[in-house]
């Protein structure tokens, strides 16, 4: 999923050079932000990147994930009706 957030940022680049932007900005915010809080989500899982180098790892990464699910909703209807 991290994966299609990303080529969703990469093809929003494509777009923005050849002269397409949003009517806000602030879109193009939304979507970085999304595309990062997906790729760190993935790394939270059990031998994932991010899992490895956290300090004191969480015993169950499930709820942090599911929040930060929750949190990528939200980012995904503020990009949808931002970019209206």
């Amino acid at each position: 999923m991290a994966w299609v957030a990303i080529l969703q940022v990469l093809l929003g680049f494509l777009l923005f050079l050849q002269g397409l932007r949003p009517k806000d900005g602030l879109h193009l915010l939304y979507g970085l932000l999304l595309a990062a809080g997906l790729h760190y989500l993935g790394g939270l899982e059990p031998g994932g990147w991010f899992y490895r180098g956290l300090k004191d790892p969480p015993k169950r990464p499930e709820l942090f994930v599911a929040l930060g699910l929750l949190f990528c909703v939200g980012l995904v209807l503020r990009v949808y009706l931002t970019g209206r």
